[in-house]
């Protein structure tokens, strides 16, 4: 009998570490479970539920921050010849701005063009002529920056160079040959060339030479 009862002893105690086991495991269980069910925890470690025993998500709607300043810079450039191009560049305000893109216009239509970022001058631009460019903010407000002015400059003869027509370099008594002056740049905005001539032995006519008598081969020049 004295056997018996050892063994009950035995079993109730194994069952009273299981139960103090499976308590412990559901009082974690019952603590965790509160992120499971989306409930929200205060700083002082108290938890309330925020809406209901399921998670929930939040829909946020962002608003347009429209442009209130355009401001144009092309580095200081206020003369520009035809063909040629250059820079430009912009800033928006408030720097949050939700927009980052502007259109540009020009006035008059077709004196330049603007892509990129870069603006070129129309060839058929006319010399002392005054163009504008603006940009436009792309939102809602269409804030416009103040217009830049560009004073279409003439463009320069950088060289010129004379000589016979053909390959023949002498020139008879009593004959013509006609010159051909090579102005460059080939776009410049003055091609005009004046002849002159030294020596009363040479004459000039519709761009030929001719020598009246005989006498020593003189020296075309222009001045």
């Amino acid at each position: 009998m004295k056997t018996i009862r050892k063994n009950k002893s035995r079993h109730a105690g194994f069952f009273a570490v299981l139960l103090v086991g499976v308590l412990i495991v559901c009082g974690i269980a019952a603590l965790m479970s509160p992120y499971a069910d989306g409930v929200a925890y205060a700083e002082d470690n108290a938890f309330t539920n925020a809406a209901s025993s399921s998670a929930k998500e939040i829909d946020y709607t962002f608003e347009e921050v429209p442009v209130e300043v355009v401001t144009l810079n092309a580095g200081g450039i206020t003369q520009i010849q035809p063909r040629q191009n250059f820079n430009i560049s912009y800033s928006l305000e408030p720097f949050w701005t939700t927009t980052t893109n502007v259109f540009y216009d020009v006035f008059p239509e077709g004196a330049a063009s603007v892509a990129d970022g870069i603006v070129t001058v129309s060839p058929d631009a006319v010399v002392g002529s005054v163009f504008t460019v603006t940009a436009t903010a792309d939102d809602s407000e269409n804030i416009t920056s103040e217009s830049l002015e560009f004073l279409v400059e003439k463009i320069p003869v950088a060289g010129l160079t004379l000589a016979p027509d053909g390959t023949d370099s002498l020139l008879h008594i009593g004959k013509t040959r006609k010159v051909v002056a090579d102005v460059q740049p080939a776009f410049a905005t003055n091609k005009t060339v004046r002849y002159e001539i030294s020596g009363t032995a040479w004459s000039m006519w519709n761009h030929s030479i001719r020598r009246r008598e005989r006498s020593p081969q003189r020296e075309i020049s222009r001045r």
